[in-house]
C-alpha cells in the first residue's frame, strides 16, 4: 500500500489564497496611513492645503467606479481615517 499523503481539506487552498490577499491589504493600509501621516504633517506646517475636496472626490469616485456602493463607503472610511 503506498503511504498516506497528507493533503489539505478541499476548498483550503482559496482560504490560503483570501489570507494572502488580506495580509497584503493590511500591509497597504499601513502604507496608506504613514503616507496620511506625512500628508497630515505638511498640513499642519501650511506646505499643503488643509482640505482638497476635489482630490477627496476623486479618490469617492474611483473606489464607487471600482467597487459600487461598497467601494463608496470604504472610501469614505479610508478618507476619515485618522491614522
Amino acid at each position: 500500500m503506498p503511504p498516506s499523503r497528507q493533503t489539505q481539506p478541499a476548498g483550503t487552498e482559496p482560504h490560503t489564497r483570501i489570507a494572502s490577499i488580506d495580509s497584503a491589504i493590511i500591509d497597504l493600509l499601513h502604507q496608506r496611513r504613514g503616507a496620511m501621516a506625512e500628508l497630515a504633517d505638511l498640513r499642519r506646517t501650511g506646505r499643503a492645503p488643509r482640505v482638497q475636496l476635489a482630490r477627496e472626490n476623486e479618490v469617492v469616485r474611483r473606489y464607487s467606479e471600482e467597487l459600487g456602493d461598497s467601494g463608496t463607503r470604504l472610501a469614505l472610511l479610508l478618507l476619515r481615517d485618522p491614522g
